[in-house]
């Protein structure tokens, strides 16, 4: 089981007061296999700006990780597929070597879940909120569904008219997981 963790005590120092993130496997027993700060895979990894680039303590606000449980020409089963909200960052990570794969910031802003669609996409549900200074609001007044394909390197956004008709706007949280035939099912949390 995948779960968002906190590491205690924090992995850098000379940062006192900020939650450390970390990516933790639990057995169904209970017993944990693997913890690692996700604060330390993006130093290590040659991506230390996007920690830096969080606000307060909640720096990176880790709330989604989905392992792939199938080898594809992009991704090795065991792989992570992990969402960074703060930063607006998903990122394809591979724990058995500490390497991140692929990373991606924006155009999805404030995002949650994500899903391995097929062998070469992902989607990931954009909340595509920011804070104006006094409260979070929708940046287009809705919700968006993304779809990021490996093999072309691009961007799409199939059900966003759809969502701005319906008006999907939950600030915070929600999911879009894409069922087959192209259905697609909304959790829109608040």
């Amino acid at each position: 089981i995948w779960t968002p963790s906190v590491m205690y005590p924090h992995s850098f120092d000379q940062l006192a007061n900020y939650r450390d993130d970390s990516l933790a496997k639990i057995s169904p027993s209970g017993e944990l296999l693997y913890n690692k700060s996700v604060a330390e895979i993006l130093v290590e990894n040659g991506y230390r700006g996007l920690f830096a680039g969080g606000k307060g303590v909640d720096r990176l606000h880790l709330n989604d990780i989905q392992p792939a449980l199938t080898d594809t020409e992009f991704w090795l089963r065991g792989d992570l597929l992990v969402s960074l909200h703060s930063t607006s960052t998903v990122m394809l990570y591979r724990p058995s070597n500490n390497k991140i794969l692929w990373l991606q910031t924006g155009p999805w802003m404030n995002q949650h879940d994500m899903e391995f669609v097929d062998n070469q996409t992902i989607s990931i549900f954009g909340n595509d909120q920011i804070d104006n200074g006094q409260e979070r609001v929708l940046f287009n007044g809705h919700n968006s569904v993304y779809f990021y394909d490996f093999k072309t390197n691009q961007v799409s956004q199939p059900y966003r008219e759809i969502m701005k008709r319906m008006n999907v706007a939950t600030i915070a949280e929600g999911r879009g997981k894409p069922l087959p035939g192209g259905d697609l099912y909304i959790e829109e949390s608040n």
